[in-house]
């Protein structure tokens, strides 16, 4: 059976298994899945999903065990960094459906293949209108794998008009540790998560452009973003497989690039609700302390406590 074949039959894929880029004494893995039939996700609609995991251990362990020591990171920052949400804090993304990614992935149920090879199946069931395009990072940040790997999955997705869609929080230091740094071409591919506008707006200024969670449609209308069309307050107009001619989360083309950013309300759960609400918060309190204080004095949130350090 040709590669081919066995890729029409297989449950997905397996384009990277290595070190994360937040922790890199843990190897992670991306799955891309839903390429038979498309997600059936309300919001992106027929989409490839991708998918970032730790392998060694299950995402709810990941996500809520405890950590080895006070000084270690959660155990979910090799797959999440320090996004506010993580740690079981407000992410509204479905635990069932990634521990279900997890053990398939654990029974050894996917293929073993290359990231061009992927891209280019992708690509081919655009083109057939099987698919409408590939999300980079359904869960996990993309941004833990190298950029050389969305490259080569997204590129062709795109060649063919095809959407793309994805999100890192690793664009800004508050999100990852002292020393890390980010590939700067992930700004051709990704949206600058942000929360609230001060925090939109620092992102926009670093280059990036950015999609931000807001705790209220007040607060998002004032912002100066676009309404995502996929959300409850616009009525969801669209679906990410429907929005724009490649995608309005598709990052930043270049410096001629000059489309705005895009905000939606904070949605999920009421327990996800309040954690993300109570996050955002946090993130908005330290965004207000750094404008009043000097540009030379040092401002640390410390996110276990949501306390200011000055």
């Amino acid at each position: 059976m040709s590669t081919i074949e066995k890729m029409k039959k297989a449950l997905g894929y397996i384009v990277y298994e290595g070190p994360s880029a937040a922790d890199p004494d843990v190897m992670i893995v991306v799955i891309v899945n839903c390429v038979k039939r498309g997600s059936n996700n309300e919001k992106t609609g027929p989409m490839a999903q991708s998918w970032i995991l730790r392998a060694d251990i299950p995402p709810n362990k990941a996500i809520f065990g405890p950590r080895p020591s006070p000084a270690h990171p959660a155990l979910d920052y090799a797959v999440c960094g320090a996004c506010p949400y993580a740690a079981g804090r407000g992410c509204y993304v479905s635990l069932k459906t990634i521990c279900s990614v997890w053990r398939a992935y654990n029974r050894c149920s996917y293929m073993h293949t290359s990231p061009e090879e992927v891209g280019a199946h992708v690509a081919a069931r655009v083109k057939t209108g099987h698919l409408r395009g590939m999300r980079a990072g359904s869960y996990g940040d993309p941004a833990m794998v190298p950029f050389e790997v969305w490259e080569k999955l997204l590129l062709p997705v795109r060649g063919v008009g095809g959407k793309t869609s994805g999100y890192t929080h690793m664009w800004n230091s508050r999100y990852r540790h002292e020393g890390q740094e980010i590939d700067p071409r992930f700004k051709t591919l990704l949206m600058a998560s942000a929360h609230g506008g001060i925090d939109a707006h620092n992102a926009a200024e670093e280059g990036w452009r950015p999609f931000a969670q807001f705790n209220s449609e007040a607060d998002l209308r004032i912002s100066g973003l676009a309404m995502c069309p996929a959300s409850k307050e616009a009525g969801h107009r669209k679906t990410c497989a429907t929005c724009g001619s490649q995608s309005a989360c598709n990052g930043r083309k270049g410096e001629e690039d000059k489309r705005v950013g895009v905000g939606i309300v904070v949605h999920g759960s009421p327990i996800t609700l309040n954690l993300a609400r109570r996050r955002n918060g946090v993130v908005t309190e330290l965004d207000k302390a750094r404008l009043v204080e000097a540009e030379n004095t040092p401002v640390m949130l410390d996110w276990e406590t949501g306390v200011l350090h000055v």
